[in-house]
């Protein structure tokens, strides 16, 4: 089975990755949980129960052995490793698919889905400046020490078909 884990900070094509490539994939989108748990993608407040659902979600898929899309920007270093280490030494193939990050294009792109009512988290500007100093430092280890067998790079552009 296949985990395909996309790297790339708010607003940089994450979710239209997923519908033009994996669609094929089961798809698990903490926002779409967190907009079930809190009837917004935005509202972080009860991200602790997002986060056990998402676990659940993935517990399940794997015992399945169905191939998933972990819709997340996956920025973190930490987190992004404590999730693929848990499939060390199995049959599971994780591949990391980085999406190419700039602050400015993805807020016009959160501001214009905002403005046409698309149902996405209001992502603020010192939020993506957060996680674009934690995509740089990601690039930056190659992804070193990771469990992951695969790693695509996705250019400026190619998702715009």
């Amino acid at each position: 089975m296949k985990i395909v884990i996309p790297i790339g900070i708010s607003g940089s094509g994450k979710t239209r990755l997923y519908k033009m490539k994996y669609s094929n994939f089961a798809l698990v989108s903490p926002d779409n949980i967190r907009k079930e748990l809190t009837g917004s993608i935005s509202d972080q407040t009860k991200n602790r129960e997002v986060f056990q659902r998402v676990d659940k979600l993935v517990e399940q898929l794997v015992k399945e052995g169905r191939d998933f899309f972990y819709d997340a920007t996956n920025v973190n270093t930490d987190f992004r490793k404590a999730f693929v280490e848990k499939f060390r030494g199995t049959d599971v193939e994780i591949v990391y698919v980085i999406l190419p990050a700039d602050v400015a294009v993805s807020m016009k792109r959160i501001k214009n889905d905002l403005k046409e009512s698309v149902d996405r988290a209001n992502v603020p500007t010192h939020a993506l400046v957060r996680q674009f100093g934690m995509y740089n430092h990601s690039l930056k280890t190659k992804f070193e020490g990771e469990n992951v067998q695969e790693i695509i790079y996705i250019k400026p552009g190619e998702l715009n078909d």
